[in-house]
């Protein structure tokens, strides 16, 4: 037995939506088997404050993905940021 549910969006609703998709589908190219890190994590790892971690992830210095409200780094982004090669990903 199924439900059928109507709801009304509004323009900007259905563009939020299409958003989260669209960073879904970016976020599943990371290989699955590959480590990922918090935040806290790599600030503790690098003995960095997690403020200034989110600041290196949005100037492009530590590549990272966020599928949601938190950033997400992959051990391959983490170490190319420890071995200077931040151009990756």
């Amino acid at each position: 037995m199924g439900v059928t549910i109507e709801i009304e969006l509004s323009n900007e609703m259905i563009e939020r939506i299409a958003d989260r998709i669209i960073l879904k589908k970016e976020f599943t190219k990371i290989n699955p088997k590959e480590q990922i890190h918090t935040v806290a994590e790599v600030a503790k790892t690098l003995k960095k404050s997690s403020y200034t971690i989110r600041r290196y992830i949005k100037s492009g210095i530590l590549k990272a993905e966020k599928p949601g409200k938190s950033y997400h780094i992959t051990n391959t982004n983490l170490n190319n940021y420890i071995h200077g090669n931040s151009n990756s990903h």
